[in-house]
C-alpha cells in the first residue's frame, strides 16, 4: 500500500518513452547528442562550427 495513496510516479523527464522523434536542427539533419558540443582540443574552447550549438543558444 503507498503511503500517501499517490499510486504511480510518473516517468522522468529524461528517459524516453515511447516512440519520441530524433533530435534535429532547423534545417532537419539528425543530431546525435544533445548533451555534446564540439571543441578545439580536449580542454579548448567551443567551436563556432559547431551548428547545433549555435542553434540552441
Amino acid at each position: 500500500m503507498d503511503k500517501n495513496q499517490l499510486g504511480e510516479p510518473l516517468p522522468s523527464r529524461n528517459q524516453t518513452v515511447g516512440d519520441t522523434p530524433e533530435l534535429t536542427t532547423v534545417a532537419g539533419a539528425p543530431v546525435e547528442s544533445n548533451q555534446d558540443s564540439m571543441t578545439s582540443g580536449r580542454r579548448g574552447p567551443l567551436m563556432l562550427q559547431d551548428i547545433w550549438f549555435l542553434e540552441k543558444l
